[in-house]
């Protein structure tokens, strides 16, 4: 489906865009983390189990990052409220580069355990005698 560019004198106009607004979109996205954080509290066991907790260097937030280095939460800790949305763009971005640092591929993974089924195959139950 097409859509028809609005008529009249902002149609004419050969302004530019104007910037995306960073501030906003921060605060968005802070308050969808702070959702999903909420929503993630019945399970939030299990998630522990099995991720990293890593905090910014400037104490602005704490990422979950899983063993295969998927971001699957932030936190946002006081310090963040003071914080220019590109800073604080910025250590988030940057702490993940760290906490994703080393982290296995998910792919070799699935492909180990592949090669231990076909290396060790699983041994069938032995049939009940009749």
């Amino acid at each position: 489906m097409s859509q028809t560019p609005p008529a009249g004198p902002a149609a004419a106009s050969s302004e530019p865009d104007p910037a995306p607004d960073l501030a906003a979109f921060m605060r968005d996205f802070r308050q969808r983390m702070t959702e999903l954080h909420e929503r993630a509290e019945p399970v939030r066991h299990l998630i522990d189990a099995t991720c990293d907790h890593i905090e910014s260097p400037g104490h602005e937030a704490v990422l979950t990052v899983t063993a295969t280095g998927e971001l699957v939460g932030i936190e946002f800790l006081p310090p963040a409220e003071k914080a220019e949305p590109a800073d604080l763009a910025a250590a988030i971005i940057a702490t993940y580069d760290r906490a994703a640092a080393g982290r296995p591929d998910p792919g070799i993974d699935v492909l180990v355990r592949a090669l231990r089924r076909i290396a060790h195959p699983p041994v069938p139950p032995a049939a009940p005698d009749a």
